[in-house]
């Protein structure tokens, strides 16, 4: 009898580690790409665009990335230089100024006013260029002969 049992525990044992391989498999994309460390991509971290395997390859891979990185150094250069501008204005007379050292003696919130206020006006800005945005249709090279 515990024979028997025991061959009902390794079943149910081994249904259970087959979920869990097939559950573990499931995880993963199937379309060949892969994270930084070429293993699989994990679904749930990648993003809604994944661009072929076969169109990327490795030189382009290198490059998008070398331009996602620039693009993040120009943001942290264009951060820098705006906190030092409003620094520099806002200290213009003596004051402490809206981000002094210890800040709470600051007016941080007038920065962030300043951040959304430039926010919204970069809104505009693009509502106005998309309106004034007139889509032409590309030329069909066969109607043409």
């Amino acid at each position: 009898m515990s024979v028997f049992i025991r061959n009902i525990v390794d079943c149910k044992a081994a249904a259970a580690m087959s979920a869990y391989v097939a559950q573990e498999e499931d995880i993963y994309t199937k379309d060949g790409t892969t994270d930084y460390r070429h293993k699989p991509a994990v679904k749930s971290k990648t993003g809604t665009w994944k661009a072929c395997p076969y169109i990327l390859d490795d030189a382009m891979r290198s490059l998008c990335s070398a331009l996602s990185l620039t693009t993040a150094a120009l943001g942290n250069y264009l951060s820098t230089s705006l906190v030092n501008m409003v620094t520099d204005v806002s200290t213009r007379n003596g004051g402490k100024g809206w981000i002094p050292d210890i800040l709470n003696y600051g007016h941080l919130d007038y920065f962030f006013w300043m951040l959304a206020l430039s926010s919204v006006m970069n809104l505009g800005v693009y509502v106005l260029v998309a309106k004034c945005y007139t889509y032409t249709k590309p030329v069909d090279p066969i109607s043409q002969d």
